[in-house]
């Protein structure tokens, strides 16, 4: 108990100490006024008992301090000490809303939360479960943190953090380097709720990120040549060149992406290339028949507007079925026939050859001037594309 209007840290923690029982004379059953009297003398103004005008209290030396009697029943002749924490040197220690510097030189456990209001200077900060930061946090040193630990505004930390459990920020996170502890296995399982989560690949040879429930690869390092799976999944290698799964190995991107100019000199023919100088024309390597080597050719020069489809053997009256030619949007096409000579006899010097368009298919004419039948020719098919 405190005496009123004596506020923590102001004045000096107080305590009630009582015999359970009332003093008796030893040979009557009454109250030992006489005995009562002498103890409360010689303990001065912190003795006090209970008496038969208010047998409910109990009254210090001339009304000095009062308090209910605790013993059951209320008896008189309840001797009591009311005493003070600076009695028995009890100052010396830490009390509730303390306003001095305890100056501890040992260890502090602390079971429960700690709240400060100010700053907080440690060389070695241990905290095993909440640790809560309304202020600014600096921590110069090694700092491990077992449990949760919430900063609602910032925390600088020149050193490294160890964090065994989750650390939650709902601002920004920068530091010279984020190392993730864990490893996962590449498509296997991660809780949806961590979408976006990078850490370490079971492999040991890159970065997975949590996407729609599986890890997913996000950086893979590897050799051009080196196995992989599946077929599309990219990586780079030492040197940070890009590489493509293709086959179940790697090749490089570089590989499917040549740059040249129309003329230029090529290394394998029916690769193909955009010329960057020429808004990336495309390109087609081709080897010249006639000697010269490879060479780029321009992919506009080495097509035609033809496509051949098919050729017939045909004589005279033979009929030939117009091609399927599928069109795009956008596009015309037209079946085209083109007949050339095989073997012709004739003594007429008038030849005549041409194709009845029947709709679906053309009738061939092979005859001389007088209408006899010639020999016969190819028919070659195209679909003419405008």
């Amino acid at each position: 108990m405190t005496i009123v209007g004596c506020a923590p840290t102001a004045c000096g923690i107080e305590f009630l100490t009582y015999i359970d029982s009332p003093v008796l004379e030893n040979s009557q059953n009454r109250v030992a006024t006489s005995v009562l009297a002498t103890a409360t003398e010689a303990a001065g103004s912190r003795a006090g008992g209970s008496e038969a005008f208010a047998p409910t209290r109990l009254r210090g030396l001339n009304g000095q301090w009062d308090a209910p009697n605790p013993v059951a029943g209320n008896p008189v002749g309840i001797f009591a000490m009311l005493s003070s924490s600076s009695d028995i040197g009890m100052d010396a220690f830490v009390r509730i809303q303390d306003t001095r510097d305890p100056d501890l030189k040992g260890p502090l456990t602390v079971a429960g939360a700690v709240t400060a209001a100010g700053a907080v200077t440690a060389n070695s900060l241990t905290v095993t479960t909440n640790a809560g930061v309304t202020g600014t946090m600096t921590v110069q040193q090694a700092t491990t943190l077992n449990g949760a630990t919430t900063v609602n505004n910032n925390a600088n930390i020149t050193g490294r953090a160890s964090v065994g459990g989750d650390v939650v920020a709902t601002g920004y996170v920068s530091g010279d380097r984020i190392v993730p502890k864990g490893a996962y296995a590449l498509n296997s399982p991660c809780p949806p709720a961590d979408s976006g989560a990078f850490s370490r690949s079971a492999s040991g040879t890159g970065t997975v990120v949590c996407m729609g429930g599986f890890w997913r690869a996000l950086s893979t390092l590897s050799s051009a040549g080196s196995p992989c799976a599946p077929n599309g999944v990219r990586a780079s290698d030492p040197s940070d060149v890009e590489l493509l799964c293709v086959n179940l190995a790697y090749v490089k991107l570089s590989d499917f992406y040549h740059t040249g100019t129309a003329g230029g000199v090529c290394t394998f023919p029916g690769v193909q290339a955009v010329d960057p100088s020429s808004n990336n024309e495309a390109l087609l390597c081709r080897a010249n028949t006639s000697g010269g080597g490879f060479k780029w050719n321009r992919l506009r020069d080495v097509t035609t507007d033809m496509i051949f489809v098919n050729a017939y053997e045909v004589a005279n009256g033979g009929v030939i079925p117009k091609p399927s030619c599928s069109v795009a949007s956008g596009q015309t096409v037209t079946p085209i026939l083109q007949l050339i000579p095989k073997t012709e006899t004739s003594t007429d010097a008038g030849f005549t050859r041409y194709a009845v368009d029947n709709g679906g298919s053309w009738t061939v004419i092979l005859t001389d001037s007088k209408g006899t039948p010639l020999g016969v020719a190819i028919g070659q098919v195209f679909c003419w594309y405008s």
